[in-house]
């Protein structure tokens, strides 16, 4: 079901284990630098094609400081999103490899629902996600805090089947796991871009 704050211009939409992500017109402020660079080269794609960016176009040059932080996920049925590259900072979060892994098996059981219920929005509407809160690092069995920064890709035949962006972790507060939120998870429609999205 969906909750709408008029006086935000915001709807929270609720899954039905719970979980939620808000509709906004616009990403916080304080974006990482890189997750920005990112961000600014879709949307001048988007905006200069008039479409979403097909997985194959993605320029990674154009990006490059990200590249570290940067990750390719294919959905190939419903909740089933398969890792198909990551960064060197992503890989060392994880205690194995992750490549060729299902998305659903290197998140924490009880986050499933609420993180494919995100993944396939970003997808259907489409739309750019963004996340950012309480994360757990696997290689340091620890929590943390992240700023996620999820975008959409087309595959050849121009279906939405790509989710692709950048995860940055914060290390000041690994340990902290009392004081740490609840992952923040925000979809911001493309249709209803504003001219700047920040």
């Amino acid at each position: 079901y969906m909750v709408h704050d008029k006086r935000n211009r915001r709807m929270t939409v609720r899954n039905a284990g719970g979980g939620a992500y808000r509709i906004s017109d616009r990403l916080p402020e304080g974006l990482d630098p890189l997750l920005r660079q990112m961000l600014d080269y879709f949307l001048g794609n988007f905006r200069e094609g008039g479409r979403i960016i097909r997985k194959a176009e993605i320029d990674p040059l154009a990006f490059h400081k990200a590249l570290s932080k940067a990750w390719i996920y294919e959905r190939m049925a419903k909740d089933e999103f398969i890792c198909r590259l990551a960064g060197d900072d992503v890989r060392s979060m994880y205690d194995r490899p992750i490549v060729g892994c299902s998305l659903a098996k290197l998140i924490r059981a009880q986050n499933v629902p609420e993180v494919m219920a995100h993944h396939e929005a970003i997808l259907a509407t489409p739309g750019i996600g963004y996340m950012t809160g309480r994360v757990y690092l696997q290689s340091l069995n620890r929590f943390g805090t992240g700023e996620r920064l999820l975008l959409p890709a087309l595959d050849e035949q121009g279906a939405a089947r790509f989710i692709w962006g950048a995860t940055s972790y914060h290390f000041d507060t690994v340990g902290q796991d009392v004081i740490l939120e609840q992952p923040d998870r925000m979809l911001i429609p493309l249709a209803s871009l504003s001219a700047d999205p920040s």
